[in-house]
């Protein structure tokens, strides 16, 4: 390997994707852990190529040791909460530009399953809304679609299982158990409902502070991923992104 003998390179193939970026290795030498971090470029083909600096512990016993800290991303599944309006689509849609293809993006269940319900406009919800039978009938067909298209991983949702189940506490229909103990979220990205309210011409306006309500009891009891709540200014996407990236080391 050469590490105490002036110049030397290791190759190391690594597991999984092969993504490269800045990878840190920690070298342990004399008792001493030494971490060099520096760009690595690596290649699902090629793998590693590593180059160390000579440094001094000749003559003195060493071991080295190298653990590449490769990126989570292809891991992870994220989802973005919060009440009505208040800005998870427009996040969701910067986040689409920002990551492209890295993720699969799933979009808004209730605006999905709200057509099956003669859902359009924003006056279209008190009928449903008034009928529980139809509006449990509703959020069991939310869940269905929105467990399948978590199936690939990994994602980015406009909206979790757990914002469901906030609704349906919020307008009386009980809520899943089956889904509140399997629903699994690695990092959520909560925007509360401060701002004022956009219509839109389809999201009604009633109950956003009882479904923020809701949903932190819920979190609080089901929730065991890491919970970000944004700012509602400019930096909001900036932060999105530093959450993720976070999340993914």
């Amino acid at each position: 390997l050469g590490l105490c003998c002036g110049w030397g390179y290791k190759d190391f193939a690594p597991d999984g994707d092969g993504v490269g970026g800045p990878t840190a290795w920690d070298i342990a030498c004399t008792g001493r852990v030494l971490q060099w971090r520096f760009p690595v470029r690596s290649s699902f083909r090629f793998g590693y190529q590593t180059r160390f600096r000579h440094f001094d512990c000749v003559n003195k016993p060493f071991t080295y040791d190298m653990f590449p800290r490769a990126s989570h991303m292809h891991l992870l599944r994220i989802a973005i909460d919060g009440a009505q309006s208040t800005g998870k689509t427009t996040l969701w849609s910067q986040l689409q530009d920002r990551y492209g293809n890295q993720f699969s993006f799933v979009p808004e269940a209730s605006r999905h399953i709200a057509k099956r319900f003669a859902v359009n406009t924003a006056t279209d919800w008190q009928p449903l809304l008034a009928n529980k039978d139809r509006l449990r009938s509703f959020f069991e067909q939310e869940e269905e679609w929105q467990v399948e298209q978590e199936i690939k991983v990994p994602f980015i949702a406009d909206s979790s299982l757990f914002l469901i189940q906030a609704y349906r506490i919020t307008f009386g229909v009980p809520t899943n158990d089956s889904v509140l103990s399997t629903a699994k979220y690695d990092l959520v990205l909560y925007c509360p409902p401060v701002s004022n309210f956009v219509a839109d011409g389809f999201r009604f306006e009633t109950q956003r502070d009882r479904v923020d309500q809701a949903y932190r009891e819920i979190t609080r009891s089901y929730f065991r991923g890491r919970l970000v709540e944004l700012p509602t200014n400019g930096a909001r996407l900036e932060q999105a992104v530093a959450a993720i990236d976070k999340q993914a080391t």
